[in-house]
């Protein structure tokens, strides 16, 4: 039998993204990266990069809000998975999410 902490190490995974204003591709600085159903968030860089490490195999739903230098944007939802160790785990996953500015 493998120790379950080891084991629960071995399932664990980060991401990494970068949020862009879909008009202009350029990095939206600031935005706050949320993951749904966890106590977890992160702004992003002036680059528009976010990461979470360290987290376990499983479903999860990012929210992405941001305002900012006079730009509004709506917020963005997206779904991802990451899989597990057994089959095809996903060590690190870069996300790109355009957020579409509000009139």
């Amino acid at each position: 039998m493998q120790n379950p902490i080891v084991e629960e190490t071995r399932h664990r995974v980060s991401i990494a993204g970068t949020i862009t204003d879909a008009n202009t591709q350029k990095p939206v600085a600031g935005a706050i990266v949320k993951i749904e159903g966890r106590d977890l968030q992160t702004q992003t860089g002036t680059d528009g990069v976010f990461h979470f490490i360290d987290l376990p195999a499983g479903q999860y739903t990012l929210t992405v809000t941001a305002s900012g230098s006079g730009r509004r944007y709506t917020t963005q939802t997206q779904a991802f998975a990451v899989r597990d160790s057994t089959t095809d785990r996903v060590l690190f996953d870069w996300l790109r999410i355009p957020l579409a500015p509000t009139t």
